[in-house]
Formats: C-alpha cells, sequence, structure tokens
C-alpha cells in the first residue's frame, strides 16, 4: 500500500504515516479510517502524528482532508509533516496542508520538519508540553 501506517517508537507516543508512490483517495481512505483507529485503539494518553510526505496529494484533496482532520481522536494533540522532496514540491505540499489545516481549525497542531529525525524531536518535544 502506498501509504504505510506504524508506531514509530515502541511507547507508542507518534503514529508514522509514510506516503509514496502513487496512493490516491482509497488508500488515504484505508489509512484514516480503518488503519489508524486499529492502532489508536486502547491508546488513552496522548500522542503525535508524523507524515513523511515524498509525493504530492491527488487532486480535490482539501476538503476530504480537512474533514479527516476535523475528526482527528482526542489523543491526537499534534501533527508533523516532513518535507524532503524538491524545493517546489515542498512549497507546494505545505501550502496545501496550510489551507486544510486552517479550514480545519487545526493550524495550531501542524508543524513542519526537513527529516523523519528532526520531525519526531520536534514531536517529543511537543508531547512533553502535553505530559
Amino acid at each position: 500500500m502506498p501509504i504505510e501506517t506504524r508506531w514509530y517508537d515502541a511507547e507508542k507516543t507518534i503514529l508514522w504515516f509514510r506516503y509514496y508512490g502513487n496512493w490516491g483517495w482509497e488508500d488515504y481512505t484505508q489509512t484514516f479510517y480503518v488503519e489508524g483507529p486499529t492502532l489508536l485503539a486502547g491508546i488513552t494518553h496522548p500522542i503525535g502524528t508524523l507524515h513523511e510526505m515524498t509525493t504530492f496529494p491527488p487532486r480535490a484533496s482539501i476538503a476530504l482532508m480537512s474533514n479527516t482532520m476535523r475528526a482527528t481522536p482526542s489523543q491526537i494533540v499534534a501533527r508533523v509533516v516532513v518535507l524532503n522532496g524538491t524545493t517546489i514540491s515542498n512549497i507546494l505540499i505545505r501550502t496545501a496542508l496550510t489551507v486544510v489545516a486552517r479550514i480545519a481549525l487545526q493550524s495550531h497542531r501542524m508543524h513542519y520538519a526537513s527529516s523523519v529525525d528532526e520531525g519526531a524531536a520536534l514531536l517529543r518535544r511537543l508531547l512533553g508540553e502535553h505530559a
């Protein structure tokens, strides 16, 4: 599947989503409405999500992504998007996600990093603020 979902750490504080290849809305829906909730079952402590994006979202993404953000489970207190593609794709992805987050009233939870390690460190700091 072109969106891989797994725990980044053994403590289950960072849920890692890796987007690669040609992913579509069926993949997105499966990830965020089936796989994500399955992994979150039984988790009561605050967590962060780490989104490693190497490919641009499909067209007509703003409405679906905004709806998904509005339905964010209460345990998710921060998101970090890793932008490690080309400069132009990073700008386009960041702009699109900023619009999505503002529409969903979730911009205060959206952060960006240039590597997975940087993103995980940022999430650990943000989660520490919620402890």
